[in-house]
């Protein structure tokens, strides 16, 4: 009967300690600043590559519980202080967040845009125009948006996706993609892609990663060991190549801001 009862408290206590384990993950709040393929395909689905990579760290360890928030941009770059926001998925830390105290993780992609056209010789119509995404920094106009409105040959659309049906059905001589999306479509429609001409020269280059904002709750030394541990166990390379992406490089291509004393 002893032993019984030993027993019955030996799996209460198991149970108990399993519950407190769970318990005590850490939440990791996520920011998501857009719906942009293959990072993010449907939010409210929870499909992309970020969702994929954000299951795979809750996966591999117990410590923190990272979950995705969507927030437009603008409004997280002016109010990313109250979102209580620990890390922006799939930025580049030069994009506003060195001003405001954030720090990059390990290179998570080498980002460039490229300007594609058809293969086929049917725009005549439409030469030197191009489709381009609405508030996108482009260096081609100088990475100035109200410019961009204003130039008369770019035609504004609201995504990449669309950027490129407009180019497939001959409204312009050239859009303007990001390889990232390029390379989602060679996976997602390569008919489509197969009918791309992607031109070598890039329009800008840049680095995504994950920006460790100031008051997170996990330290870019931590999060980058996390990400060390996926690539490692060789998952990193199987999640992105599942969109068509290369394996990250886990690179260092940005100057860390001084340490405030």
């Amino acid at each position: 009967m002893k032993l019984r009862s030993r027993l019955s408290w030996a799996i209460l206590l198991c149970m108990c300690l399993f519950a407190f384990k769970a318990v005590a993950q850490q939440p990791i709040n996520v920011g998501l600043t857009s719906v942009q393929p293959p990072f993010v395909l449907d939010h409210n689905s929870q499909k992309g590559l970020v969702y994929d990579l954000l299951g795979a760290l809750n996966e591999d360890q117990r410590t923190y519980k990272f979950t995705a928030h969507l927030f437009p941009a603008k409004r997280l770059l002016a109010t990313y202080d109250k979102k209580q926001i620990d890390l922006i998925a799939f930025n580049d830390v030069k994009w506003g967040w060195l001003e405001r105290g954030g720090q990059g993780s390990l290179t998570l992609t080498d980002g460039k845009d490229l300007f594609v056209e058809l293969k086929e010789e049917n725009q005549h119509d439409h030469v030197n125009s191009i489709g381009a995404v609405r508030g996108f920094h482009y260096a081609f106009a100088q990475f100035d948006i109200d410019k961009l409105a204003q130039m008369p040959n770019v035609t504004l659309v609201n995504s990449e996706s669309s950027a490129i049906n407009i180019l497939a059905k001959g409204r312009v001589h050239k859009a303007i993609s990001s390889e990232a999306y390029l390379n989602w479509v060679s996976v997602k429609d390569p008919t489509l892609y197969r009918r791309l001409n992607i031109l070598p020269k890039a329009d800008h280059t840049y680095n995504r990663q994950f920006i460790v904002m100031p008051n997170a709750k996990i330290t870019k030394i931590e999060f980058d060991a996390l990400l060390k541990k996926l690539k490692d166990k060789h998952i990193l390379k199987s999640l992105f190549a599942k969109y068509g992406l290369d394996e990250p490089p886990l690179g260092i291509n940005y100057k860390a801001p001084p340490l405030k004393h």
